[in-house]
């Protein structure tokens, strides 16, 4: 037993450094190759059907989605509103697990006001000149008020950051 006692610090000291909130960038996996397997193919895609709030037509009385949101996602539509009109940017990968959550935290309805950057080339409509302009070294990052914050942000902490004023019934 004396290599577990050796091995179990080793271990435990590795898995609470890769805990976090972010994955690496482009940059700092230059040296290192994603599995052939790991494409945007590979990544469930997105709806591409209109939502609602794009198309009033959708339902049979006119009403957007956004009518028939939830007091809590109506509250996270809201603020994906603010942060588009003060161009908050929000870089990501598609790879990154960090950044899938992110998203989640917003729902379908909410992510699609964002100003999303894909910084990775293999993802769907790269910005991957964007990204090393803005020197973003890890995913997901936002970019608000001209200030960068790394990592997953609540989304209590994104309405703090950003001056969001209004209903902050997020549910999360």
């Amino acid at each position: 037993m004396p290599s577990l006692k050796v091995a179990l610090p080793v271990l435990l000291s590795i898995a609470l450094a890769t805990i976090g909130t972010g994955c690496q960038s482009v940059n700092q996996l230059q040296a290192q190759t994603l599995p052939e397997s790991t494409t945007p193919d590979s990544i469930p895609p997105e709806s591409t059907t209109p939502s609602p709030t794009q198309n009033p037509a959708a339902s049979p009385t006119g009403n957007t989605l956004e009518n028939k949101l939830s007091p809590t996602d109506a509250a996270k539509v809201e603020l994906a509103k603010h942060l588009k009109k003060i161009g908050a940017k929000f870089y990501g990968a598609y790879w990154c697990p960090y950044c899938q959550k992110q998203k989640d935290l917003f729902g379908k309805a909410a992510i699609s006001q964002i100003n999303y950057i894909e910084c990775d080339p293999k993802g769907q409509n790269p910005q991957t000149e964007v990204c090393k302009k803005a020197k973003i070294q890890g995913f997901p990052t936002w970019e608000i008020k001209g200030k960068q914050y790394p990592g997953m942000m609540s989304l209590k902490k994104l309405a703090d950051l950003s001056g969001y004023k209004g209903n902050r019934n997020f549910g999360n």
